[in-house]
């Protein structure tokens, strides 16, 4: 997942590569809306609890707890379906030549056009195969158009 996935030689994790319902375009990512709802539908206390078994602790920024900084009420994402479902209904896209490009006044919807996404994990790494799992469940809970 990135700003802008390459497609050079043809993607088969993009599916068809449009917003058609069967893909999603290279710079799908590019939409805050999109990266907002992805971090809202990942559960992270499940990741923790059964990939992590608790030996974890979900950290808040980059500097660690016990440092000079570190504060553990600052600002982060936790899971939440509602705000996932609603920040996932304001991407909307705009046609531009054979490509889209989000804009917030866009004749196509996300939630109405739904999606096709495959993200891959390297072989044997079942923390990552996990991920995978938890955002697949999450984000098709919310949308039954939005397949991952």
């Amino acid at each position: 997942m990135n700003f802008n996935i390459n497609t050079e030689g043809g993607n088969n994790f993009i599916g068809s590569g449009t917003l058609d319902g069967n893909g999603v375009p290279p710079n799908f990512f590019n939409d805050i809306h999109i990266r907002k709802g992805f971090a809202y539908c990942f559960n992270y206390d499940a990741y923790l609890e059964d990939v992590l078994l608790n030996e974890a602790t979900r950290l808040t920024s980059v500097i660690l707890p016990g440092m000079p900084g570190y504060d553990d009420n600052q600002a982060h994402y936790t899971y939440d379906p509602a705000k996932c479902e609603e920040e996932l209904k304001l991407s909307k896209w705009t046609a531009v030549g054979e490509g889209f490009e989000p804009a917030e006044d866009g004749e196509i919807s996300l939630w109405d056009t739904g999606f096709r996404l495959t993200l891959a994990y390297n072989t044997g790494n079942t923390a990552r195969q996990t991920i995978g799992q938890i955002m697949q469940a999450e984000i098709s809970a919310i949308n039954e158009n939005f397949i991952i």
